[in-house]
């Protein structure tokens, strides 16, 4: 029921990772307090106490409540399997619970060589995610380790593969005379489209009547630039004589792989 008068008691922290404001007003008119923020600096079960301590014939009862916390935790946030070819950047944001008032200085380790990454990163109050990036080095699993000081880590198990091309509008049949505009796209070997750390520069190797056009020049190898998953349009031109062409792309850190076409009369 409400008070008839404003009344003012304690709030008592019974354990030291409480802390809190000790005085808590219910006004008159009113059953209960404003919102009264309470500050957890210590994980475990966390009492907390309500007690009347006015001078009054007859006081209320006390409460007592136990408040479980648990630390904040800092963890990977990735959508599908965390794989990355060698040369190719993985991109997983590190997340962590609610929006921290406090500076979170974290940092990341590797059981492996296999990746690399930024060895530490901060967190500045009010923010709650920071974008690393993971990058593919050689072939082989790799578990990414992010901890920080009051804060629950987290492990990313990442594997690194070799790197896998994919084309974009290949044809499967051309009449001699016509081209098409293609691209080439990188994936890491299961199919997942990754950027490129450096330039990367495939090689053309064709058997057949075929040809490579790009800016209205011939072309024998096509680049992908760095933070890009795929490289600029180029054009696959039929030249004769009809039959199955076949083309790779190669690169030393990607698998090899054979596109063919066949080029009619």
């Amino acid at each position: 029921m409400p008070l008839d008068s404003a009344a003012t008691f304690t709030l008592l922290p019974l354990d030291s990772g409480v802390v809190v404001d000790s005085a808590v007003m219910v006004p008159g008119g009113n059953a209960c307090s404003a919102p009264v923020p309470i500050r957890f600096t210590a994980p475990g079960d966390q009492r907390l106490a309500l007690v009347d301590h006015r001078a009054v014939p007859a006081p209320y009862a006390g409460d007592t409540v136990t408040i479980r916390v648990r630390r904040p935790r800092l963890t990977f946030q990735y959508p599908y399997a965390p794989t990355v070819g060698v040369g190719q950047r993985l991109l997983f944001p590190i997340v962590r619970d609610g929006i921290g008032q406090d500076t979170a200085n974290a940092t990341l380790t590797h059981s492996s060589s296999h990746s690399s990454s930024p060895a530490s990163f901060q967190l500045v109050p009010g923010a709650f995610q920071w974008p690393p990036w993971f990058d593919g080095v050689s072939t082989g699993p790799d578990t990414v380790i992010v901890s920080a000081p009051g804060y629950d880590g987290d492990t990313l198990p990442l594997i690194v593969t070799e790197g896998k091309v994919a084309m974009y509008h290949w044809p499967t049949q051309i009449k001699v005379g016509d081209s098409v505009a293609i691209a080439l796209m990188v994936e890491d070997s299961t199919g997942l489209q990754h950027p490129v750390i450096d330039t990367t520069t495939f090689s053309i190797v064709k058997q057949g009547g075929v040809a490579f056009h790009q800016a209205f020049q011939s072309i024998s190898a096509v680049t992908v630039l760095p933070g890009q998953n795929a490289s600029g349009t180029f054009f696959l031109n039929a030249v004769g004589p009809a039959g199955t062409a076949t083309v790779r792309f190669e690169n030393l850190y990607y698998g090899d792989q054979i596109f063919t076409v066949s080029i009619t009369p």
